[in-house]
């Protein structure tokens, strides 16, 4: 097998996730490639915290726990949840009172 200078070989390990209690992604491999290749970093991190939820779930969010817990700004994540909504990767956002 023909081999370039910058060309590495890398074994991907991931745990094996029986416990019912562990949060595991949802998602295919197109769509993530696309995530990344198109989103902000604030974007993607955003994207990776609603990846732990099955298609279709629907969460009332609280966006200081969210910040707190992935490391944005305020206006980061703000700007973040923006950047889903325009691209469509959540749907019909709206405010809860």
């Amino acid at each position: 097998m023909y081999r370039n200078p910058n060309q590495r070989e890398v074994l991907i390990q991931k745990p094996n996730y029986k416990d019912e209690d562990e949060i595991f992604f949802y998602g295919g491999a197109k769509e993530a490639r696309k995530a990344m290749k198109n989103l902000s970093n604030g974007g993607k991190a955003l994207y990776i915290y609603f990846l732990t939820n099955a298609n279709n779930y629907k969460e009332i969010i609280i966006p200081s726990v969210i910040e707190q817990e992935i490391g944005l700004t305020r206006s980061g994540y703000y700007r973040a949840f923006e950047e889903l909504v325009d691209q469509g990767y959540l749907q019909n956002p709206r405010k809860v009172h």
